[in-house]
């Protein structure tokens, strides 16, 4: 994000969200009713994680079905950060390139996968990610 998009985002976080942003827990679940800014809080998780991080990252968003992930997970995402992400559709993935807290810009990657079964989570063993997001996720 570059110092001129700054100004077109603005996220005012809940009371619920600010504690969920502060804390230091390695897993965080956000669980609460449909439209209740649950994604939103993740996306912004996303954000403050390439903000304080020297390195460029890579995260994953894992949901049902790629159907899900484009017309919820993705489209709210894009609503926060289309200004400075690009999408690589063939890739399903996003380079979000955002100015970090020590003043150095660092492009990110975001990868938007699907995991329906149990057989398919094997496509994750051998991939690190520094941010995985399971959105609406079950056993």
């Amino acid at each position: 994000m570059t110092p001129e998009n700054e100004d077109l985002i603005r996220y005012d976080p809940n009371p619920s969200a600010v504690s969920i942003h502060n804390s230091t827990a390695k897993i965080k679940c956000i669980v609460g009713p449909v439209g209740s800014g649950k994604t939103s809080v993740a996306c912004w998780e996303w954000y403050q994680m390439c903000m304080s991080s020297k390195v460029p990252i890579r995260g994953v968003v894992i949901r049902e079905s790629y159907r899900e992930l484009q017309d919820s997970t993705r489209k709210t995402f894009d609503e926060w950060f289309g200004v400075c992400t690009e999408y690589r559709e063939k890739d399903e993935k996003a380079l979000f390139t955002v100015t970090g807290l020590d003043g150095v810009t660092r492009t990110h990657e975001l990868l938007f996968r699907a995991c329906r079964k149990e057989s398919d989570a094997s496509k994750f063993l051998s991939t690190e990610f520094a941010f995985a997001w399971l959105e609406e996720v079950v056993p």
